[in-house]
């Protein structure tokens, strides 16, 4: 690939970065390693696997080349796709809306998953390394501390995801802050994760701030109701939101609405909107591999105590 450089748009710790155009005419970003840059070889290991596998939330890596550089000469370098858009990190700076607020959240977290399903973990999810494009697009850049979790003890996976994990809800945190839910999406949003939590659950409790869980339940049935559909209304008591997410995956499209409240420490308080009677919630209850706190203390929302037996398991 041949490719011309135009201007030097930034450094950092492994690299410098350069403006160019490539053989088909395409804007590029140039990253070019320094040699006395620590684990350069394995930066290149981890752009070759993003190479391989493209998503549009993430950067997208073109390949990786021996480019002639200014007073430098042939550099290994990698070719990325030149991003026009703004850092999420000056977004912030204003509120946003909800559907915007959602969307940045949404798009980040899909990110992240395709991220650790190429075997690697990002390291660095903070909003000055988000791009939002002028058509909303999310992209995760800055792949330079990307860590792979090939031949390292299981122990330091779960280290590494962890820290994935940590600064995504650190993240998604300060996205529900600058919504029109406020500090409240904030609360609402950490309240359906758990030390537990996949990312999965943290992505699924991000998404409940914003979609029809936030609407008045009784509201929510007349409207069904309205439209032909004979909703139900079921409370019940979840020992972790885990447990509810599962739930929430096995039920599927039976799941009209699904609200999670922290009301009886330590569990938390689920209200159920579906169309299914109450044996066949029990019966999806039962496929839950821990939900029997869940399938002990569910029913109609009139007739809803919140009691259960501890010494049942």
């Amino acid at each position: 690939m041949n490719i011309d450089l135009l201007n030097p748009i930034g450094d950092g710790r492994f690299a410098d970065v350069w403006l160019g155009t490539d053989e088909i005419g395409r804007r590029v970003a140039v990253k070019v390693l320094r040699e006395e840059g620590k684990g350069v070889s394995t930066i290149l290991d981890h752009a070759r696997a993003l190479v391989r596998s493209k998503h549009k939330n993430v950067v997208d890596v073109y390949s990786i080349e021996s480019v002639c550089i200014p007073n430098l000469g042939d550099e290994k370098c990698i070719v990325m796709e030149h991003i026009d858009g703004v850092t999420l990190e000056k977004r912030l700076k204003d509120n946003l809306t909800n559907q915007e607020a959602y969307r940045i959240g949404h798009e980040i977290s899909e990110g992240v998953k395709h991220i650790h399903a190429q075997g690697l973990v990002h390291m660095d999810l903070h909003a000055e390394n988000v791009l939002v494009e002028a058509d909303g697009n999310i992209k995760l850049i800055d792949i330079m501390y990307l860590s792979s979790l090939k031949d390292v003890p299981e122990m330091t996976q779960e280290t590494r995801f962890n820290h994935d994990k940590k600064q995504l809800i650190d993240l998604l945190s300060q996205i529900c802050s600058k919504s029109p839910f406020g500090n409240d999406a904030k609360i609402e949003f950490n309240s359906g994760i758990s030390d537990k939590s996949d990312l999965e659950d943290i992505t699924q409790s991000f998404e409940n701030v914003f979609t029809l869980v936030r609407l008045n339940l009784e509201y929510m049935i007349d409207l069904f109701k309205v439209n032909g559909v004979n909703a139900k209304h079921y409370k019940f008591r979840s020992e972790c939101a885990h447990d509810v997410n599962e739930l929430r995956r096995i039920m599927g499209s039976e799941i009209l609405s699904i609200q999670i409240q922290q009301q009886y420490f330590p569990d938390n308080s689920v209200d159920l909107i579906t169309t299914s009677e109450l044996e066949d919630v029990r019966n999806f209850m039962r496929q839950v591999v821990d939900g029997h706190v869940m399938l002990q203390t569910v029913q109609y929302y009139y007739d809803y105590t919140g009691e259960r037996d501890y010494d049942l398991h």
